[in-house]
């Protein structure tokens, strides 16, 4: 999150805090109420961004927009982060000789599909809090983990891992469109 989101979002907080106490009367302690704005926005933060070492690492990040995103940097792993928008993470296009082993897809308030290969093996686990997972066998709803692979999935052979972190939003796999 960059230092002009967390202050235009703490910014709003406040505002919306004058709004509540002036407008309707609302008894509202501003100094606790600017230090949970700021804590809400600091735990969303370390949700979203976690250190990861740059040169293996491709990331990708959508605020209260919709993107589509196809995999096409050589890296070994790959994130993207969804926060109150709409995405789509294309993987099909993806086959056993590329490098990419892992494959982040974080989501707060927001939905992401995922497009998922069908001539490379995959594994998917799942964690969702307040939120959902829908198009695989093992399904999320509410709270919870879950773990699906794909016919043919070899341990000892090449995959992709894929890391569904779901917090108040969902994620939609897709087989071949």
């Amino acid at each position: 999150m960059s230092a002009i989101l967390f202050l235009a979002l703490l910014l709003m907080g406040i505002g919306v805090g004058y709004v509540l106490k002036g407008v309707f009367q609302v008894k509202l302690p501003m100094t606790r109420y600017v230090l949970g704005i700021t804590i809400v926005l600091v735990g969303v933060h370390l949700l979203l961004t976690r250190l990861e070492p740059a040169e293996t690492t491709h990331s990708s990040k959508v605020w209260f927009s919709d993107s589509d995103f196809s995999y096409e940097v050589d890296g070994v792993r790959a994130k993207y982060s969804t926060v109150f928008g709409h995405s789509v993470v294309d993987l099909q296009h993806l086959k056993s000789t590329d490098s990419l082993r892992i494959v982040e897809i974080d989501v707060a308030f927001g939905h992401v599909d995922v497009l998922l290969p069908d001539s490379l093996p995959y594994r998917v686990r799942n964690s969702v809090a307040f939120g959902s997972t829908a198009g695989l066998e093992n399904n999320e709803n509410g709270f919870g983990e879950s773990v699906t692979e794909s016919y043919g999935l070899l341990p000892e052979g090449r995959f992709i891992e894929i890391e569904g972190n779901v917090a108040f939003g969902a994620i939609e796999y897709h087989k071949k469109r």
